[in-house]
């Protein structure tokens, strides 16, 4: 009998308005602010992205689900990642929910992957700050 691995739910508030952090996740100028250091994507869903980050690594998929400024949901190297956008006063409320899961290595990389990334959007989106260093793993 297997178990089912948890999934990852993640929330961040962010002090920048739902089209500039859709922005952020579908666009390959922003997305290259925050996460990855190259980005091809196709904004349609159905539409393939290539991400190549600092250590080499190239994430590839789809775009499994998008509506403008709401939501955009990505195959990912195990899973889907998906992120929900909702005005909250002067900002967005995002939260990530990254299902299906295969192994525990690929859980705990993802867990503290998207910690740090997603604290960086936060940076970037609120102060314009990258915390991205060269030293760093991700």
């Amino acid at each position: 009998m297997t178990s089912k691995l948890p999934d990852i739910n993640l929330s961040y508030f962010l002090e920048a308005s739902p089209e500039q952090v859709f922005s952020s996740l579908t666009r390959p100028e922003s997305l290259t602010r925050w996460f990855s250091t190259k980005a091809m994507i196709d904004p349609a869903e159905g539409g393939r992205f290539t991400l190549v980050m600092k250590n080499g690594f190239v994430w590839e998929g789809k775009i499994r689900g998008m509506k403008e400024n709401k939501a955009v949901s990505f195959s990912w190297v195990e899973g889907v990642a998906s992120f929900a956008l909702a005005r909250k006063g002067k900002g967005t409320l995002l939260k990530l929910s990254h299902t299906g899961f295969e192994t525990t290595d690929a859980l705990a990389q993802s867990s503290a992957g998207w910690s740090y990334y997603l604290t960086n959007l936060k940076s970037v989106l609120d102060h314009g700050a990258d915390l991205r260093s060269k030293e760093d793993s991700f």
